[in-house]
């Protein structure tokens, strides 16, 4: 059902491509992986003795094959079996109140007492088969007391029965048995709750909705470094597993796996992406698959029948391809599949519609951010069956975001269609979903039987984002005193040559400032980085300052130095906390 969504990942970081200009790639440490409490402790089913009334009405016939129930209150289970031609079975709970006792104490015997001598011929009269031939097997199943054994029921294999001429008594040659040392063919089926809604004495003793919860909150830092005068943060924000799922396998020997889960209590996953920068990114980062879960949730287990293994994972993966600024950033997405959505291993699943809910945006300035982060999430139980191994799971690879920030700035304002906005920020976010479900013999990381359920693309944020506001008239001080928090300014060394790429470093003289010369104190050009920094000074608060990223051609479009060029143009943005 959960498809690795869909390959196995492995918990580290990748080589990151070369950054700032550097040609050579630079290794760096994955986030490690967050450590979880592993719920350990096994929970057993017991074994349902008088489901459905049995033993209201006493008989001893042997069965070819026969039905055993097991729950514990929230799951519910039962085994259809048969031992083939020459085993029969007997649940000594179909005898009812015409078995008063049970005696194991000597190994090899096992002694039934009867209520009365007529309870005992005719339960002879029903067994006659063990004696017709030597190779005849009768199997009887115990509930309960010391016989049930520890586990509370247990199987005895039955060779021989000696029958008490004057007491209502039988004594067993006996040897116990396992349920695979005589069960040829099975069909073993485990659902959360009851198994048929108009059970109602069944239902009222399983009692809860036995739904698995994969609520679960994995937010985490996936990647933070300072390199050639660049910071940079990516975080997995807002990034949970919300809600439940009922479910109900069926598996067969011959067969194999059928069943079904249903989404409960908001199903799905939401993911947010947070970026803390400073500087510009020449080179993308690519952060491979990181695991940021791994939740075994509470094993299941039918003594000497099955067990299960129910298990959440979660990996990621990210990148950035272009940073051009400092910006603090976050924005994402929820998904919801509706309840009662049912995914079916073995027949078609219910069409899929899920909802998608927005998370933010907050971000801090107007810059180019090109970033992308994909969670895997994977929900799959591990069986063993009589030795065998199954899986069932799904694969959710969603949300997958895809974001673009473009910077938009005009010291005559008109961003964002808002006559008085003169920064802001485009936000494009498409969001990608795959859904896959899987169930066979095999483990999860063979995914038997693969089937991919739902995929789809969709757009989430299209928006301009007004970040700055004021009213200014074009590169001078706005009508209310307060200088502009944005502007333009051209800049060369006093000729046409190419002054970034002379390695220069000096201070340059303003040519077009905001105001007036004052207002823009220095423009330094770090030629190792390709960065300017620009110096804005309040005339209120000469303390106050602003470093920014800013264009070297603004024509062309682009923060690269672009040889032989002869402008450069800055534009310089003022931090929010400077007046």
């Amino acid at each position: 059902m959960f498809t690795k969504l869909f390959t196995p990942v492995v918990a580290s970081l990748a080589g990151l491509s070369s950054l700032i200009g550097v040609a050579t790639a630079r290794p760096f440490q994955a986030v490690p992986e967050s450590l979880v409490a592993r719920d350990t402790a096994m929970a057993v089913l017991s074994p349902m003795t008088n489901w459905g009334g049995i033993g209201a009405d006493p008989n001893a016939e042997l069965y070819d094959y026969d039905v055993f129930y097991w729950s514990n209150g929230n799951v519910v289970a039962n085994l259809t079996c048969s031992g083939g031609k020459n085993h029969k079975m007997l649940n000594v709970a179909r005898m009812g109140d015409n078995v008063q006792a049970l005696d194991c104490s000597n190994p090899g015997e096992l002694t039934m007492t009867f209520k009365d001598n007529g309870a005992k011929e005719s339960a002879k009269e029903d067994w006659k088969w063990v004696e017709e031939k030597k190779a005849h097997t009768m199997v009887l199943v115990v509930d309960g007391g010391e016989c049930g054994g520890p586990d509370g029921r247990k199987q005895y294999a039955i060779s021989s029965i000696n029958y008490d001429s004057s007491n209502p008594t039988a004594t067993f040659c006996s040897k116990p048995t396992a349920w695979d040392d005589f069960v040829e063919d099975y069909t073993l089926r485990v659902k959360s709750g009851a198994f048929d809604e108009d059970d109602k004495s069944l239902a009222k003793r399983i009692g809860g909705s036995g739904s698995i919860s994969i609520a679960n909150d994995f937010s985490k830092n996936l990647f933070s470094q300072d390199f050639g005068g660049v910071t940079l943060s990516v975080d997995c924000a807002h990034c949970a597993t919300t809600g439940s799922i009922d479910f109900d396998f069926q598996i067969g020997l011959f067969d194999g796996l059928t069943g079904s889960i249903v989404a409960r209590n908001g199903l799905g996953a939401s993911v947010g992406l947070g970026v803390t920068a400073s500087g510009e990114l020449t080179s993308p980062v690519d952060i491979a698959s990181i695991r940021l879960l791994n939740l075994p949730l509470t094993p299941i287990s039918i003594a000497g029948v099955a067990t299960f293994g129910p298990e959440i994972n979660v990996d990621a993966v990210a990148g950035l391809s272009a940073v051009s600024g400092q910006v603090s950033a976050d924005f994402g997405v929820a998904m919801v599949i509706p309840d009662g959505t049912t995914l079916r291993v073995g027949g078609d699943s219910d069409a899929i519609n899920p909802q998608f809910n927005k998370i933010g945006p907050t971000i801090s300035a107007s810059v180019q951010v090109t970033a992308s982060l994909g969670p895997v999430v994977t929900f799959d139980i591990a069986a063993t069956v009589f030795g065998k191994g199954l899986v069932a799971g799904l694969g959710l690879a969603a949300p997958k975001l895809d974001a673009t920030l473009t910077a938009s700035a005009s010291s005559a304002g008109g961003v964002c269609g808002n006559s008085n906005a003169i920064a802001g920020v485009e936000l494009d976010v498409n969001v990608g979903v795959e859904l896959n479900i899987f169930g066979g013999f095999g483990s999860a990381a063979d995914q038997p039987n693969a089937k991919n359920i739902f995929t789809t693309s969709t757009p989430i944020f299209d928006d301009c984002l007004v970040l700055t506001t004021g009213n200014n008239q074009g590169n001078i001080n706005g009508n209310d005193g307060i200088r502009p928090k944005v502007g333009s300014v051209t800049y060369s060394d006093g000729s046409q040559s190419d002054l970034f790429n002379s390695g220069a470093n000096s201070d340059d003289t303003p040519i077009n400032p905001l105001s007036d010369t004052q207002d823009i104190r220095t423009i330094t050009i770090d030629s190792n980085t390709g960065l300017a920094s620009c110096a804005i000074l309040s005339a209120f608060d000469a303390t106050l300052g602003c470093v920014g990223n800013f264009l070297f051609n603004v024509d062309a479009g682009t923060s690269a130095d672009v040889p032989s060029d002869l402008a450069k143009s800055v534009l310089c943005m003022r931090c929010p906390n400077v007046v």
